[in-house]
């Protein structure tokens, strides 16, 4: 037996040349030993590095996913062979369809129920060519249409092969109201105008026939039929003095000079007037609440004007009995309050009742002149009403149930 321990084991080693050939061996071990090593070092660092490219890209998908969905044009992607790849949220409202519903089928079926809107794709699919704008309504069951804008645009690789269309579209809902108040404004200004001239020609002989009635009533010393003809022809001539002067106030309404304005304080001043009005009884509570203070530019008299409106306007639909309240809101509370002024707003006044409150068929046309839903109105105060909130930069809003009362929000700038 040779045992390396022995100098004569070695000796025989370097005589036959098996000592070069475990040392070869050894070195060879020890490098691939070495480079094993090196290698899972490597291997570990690259796996930390893909882990993190992907916590990285996961990142990314996620944080590009949340901002397609924030936005308020609703986006489909639809690959080369009609497959719906991506709908983001506010395209599946707009379509009235379910995101993981549609995602994967074929846009044929999953937008069965929007034929103008497959008709759209397919010639975009079919041609190979981007629409830049059209225009289409969504007909949902049991509802009325919505006004859609849509374009489209042919998705390309980097060899200019065509890969599916995108489609991009918005809910023209707004826009269409805008517009059409923007032409119901251009109405208001030219009937206003043509009313306030008229008026102005009435107001001179209506005031003289005035006079010579109530001159006739103290020399005559009238009685009997007499006298209750000449009481109602003043009571009908100070009715339609009323009427002429809310036609002259709302055809040539001004601004007049702007002024900080103490809301809190007007408003006071509104509840207590309100108070001594005729329409205001014991059966009745008017109450007023704020919490803060809020100043606006304006003018004092017209906001005066119309917040005491819409005050006498919800003691005179109670009939008798029941509650008004006059609110003074700021934007931090009007999310409790359930209000939304869309961002532009900072001061908040309601002014709501128990009433009979407003039809259905009549909730959109109350701000229209001359349309009314009480009993020897002229059908003017809330649309002067609306004419001074525009003016100070506002907005006004109502809702209403028969039977149960009104709420009207007048919306402000501090």
């Amino acid at each position: 037996m040779l045992s390396f321990a022995d100098p004569g084991g070695w000796r025989y080693l370097e005589e036959s040349g098996a000592y070069a050939e475990v040392a070869t061996l050894v070195v060879s071990l020890l490098l691939v030993a070495a480079l094993v090593g090196h290698l899972s070092r490597a291997a570990g660092e690259t796996g930390e590095v893909l882990g993190r490219t992907r916590s990285e890209l996961e990142t990314t998908r996620s944080r590009i996913a949340s901002i397609v969905d924030s936005i308020e044009s609703g986006l489909v992607l639809v690959d080369s062979s009609g497959g719906i790849v991506y709908v983001n949220r506010a395209g599946a409202r707009i379509l009235g369809v379910s995101e993981d519903e549609v995602r994967g089928r074929e846009y044929r079926i999953a937008f069965a129920d929007v034929p103008a809107f497959c008709e759209r794709l397919a010639a975009a699919l079919e041609s190979g060519n981007a629409e830049a704008r059209a225009e289409f309504y969504v007909r949902r069951r049991g509802g009325s249409g919505t006004p859609v804008g849509f374009s489209t645009t042919i998705l390309r690789d980097s060899e200019g092969r065509e890969r599916g269309v995108i489609a991009i579209f918005q809910d023209l809902t707004e826009v269409r109201r805008m517009e059409e108040r923007l032409r119901h404004d251009d109405r208001l200004s030219a009937l206003g105008e043509f009313a306030a001239g008229l008026a102005h020609e009435i107001r001179n002989p209506l005031n003289a026939i005035k006079g010579s009635v109530d001159m006739l009533k103290d020399d005559l010393e009238a009685s009997g039929d007499q006298a209750k003809l000449l009481d109602l022809v003043t009571r009908e001539s100070d009715r339609l003095a009323k009427l002429v002067q809310d036609v002259l106030h709302f055809g040539r309404m001004e601004s007049g000079e702007r002024q900080t304005v103490s809301l809190d304080a007007l408003l006071r001043e509104v509840a207590a007037v309100a108070r001594s009005h005729p329409s205001f009884s014991e059966t009745m509570t008017l109450e007023f609440e704020a919490e803060r203070g809020a100043d606006v530019m304006g003018s004092a008299d017209e906001l005066k004007r119309a917040f005491l409106n819409l005050t006498i306007n919800a003691l005179e639909s109670l009939e008798g009995k029941g509650r008004v309240g006059l609110a003074l809101v700021r934007s931090t509370e009007f999310a409790s309050r359930g209000l939304s002024a869309g961002g532009e707003c900072d001061v908040a006044v309601i002014v709501e009742d128990t009433g009979c409150g407003i039809p259905a068929d009549k909730r959109e046309e109350i701000f229209h002149p001359f349309a009314t839903t009480k009993k020897g109105g002229t059908g003017l105060g809330l649309s002067i009403v609306d004419k001074i909130v525009q003016s100070h930069g506002g907005r006004i809003t109502v809702t209403s149930e028969p039977g149960r009362g009104s709420r009207f929000v007048v919306y402000l700038k501090e």
